[in-house]
């Protein structure tokens, strides 16, 4: 109870800062000859480029909302610096292609754990991946025509997709 005191007494004080930061001081001119508001008029301008639908990986496609999703959330594969023409392992160590490029297996990392401690698993990866073709939402058409398997021991630290096109 005491805390929720705090917590509302907190968010008064920084409610009335807030306010009294967008309040001007000094005379305004209302606009200027163009029409257009001047610095000086009690406009507030608020930055939207954050603003997100979903942080969820399998719904999010805003290009702000996916810089938060990598760094809240390991992928199998990422790229290094600028460079985007050449994966690199992440949540993987290493991946082999099909001769066909159809089936793309994966090594995964040893010892990576979910918040909760958890293990990550070649069957939590086939989880995830199955969840995005599954969900009705951007972007899960990048998943079309893939299936993903994990191996049937959850020992073995690999999974594998396979496309079907």
């Amino acid at each position: 109870m005491r805390l929720n005191q705090w917590l509302a007494a907190g968010c008064v004080v920084a409610v009335t800062g807030g306010l009294a930061a967008c309040g001007s001081s000094g005379s305004s001119s209302g606009s200027s000859a163009g029409g257009t508001s001047s610095p000086a008029s009690s406009n507030l301008v608020v930055e939207t480029s954050f603003v997100l639908k979903t942080l969820d990986p399998a719904r999010m496609f805003e290009p702000t909302g996916l810089m938060i999703d990598h760094v809240l959330y390991d992928t199998l594969l990422t790229y290094k610096g600028s460079d985007v023409t050449t994966p690199v392992p992440d949540l993987a160590t290493s991946y082999t292609t099909s001769p066909d490029a159809k089936t793309y297996t994966f090594t995964l990392r040893q010892g990576v754990k979910f918040a909760n401690g958890d293990p990550v698993t070649a069957a939590d990866v086939v989880f995830s991946l199955t969840r995005t073709k599954n969900i009705n939402g951007n972007p899960s058409f990048l998943m079309a025509g893939i299936t993903a398997t994990a191996p049937s021991s959850p020992t073995r630290p690999w999974a594998s997709w396979t496309r079907t096109r």
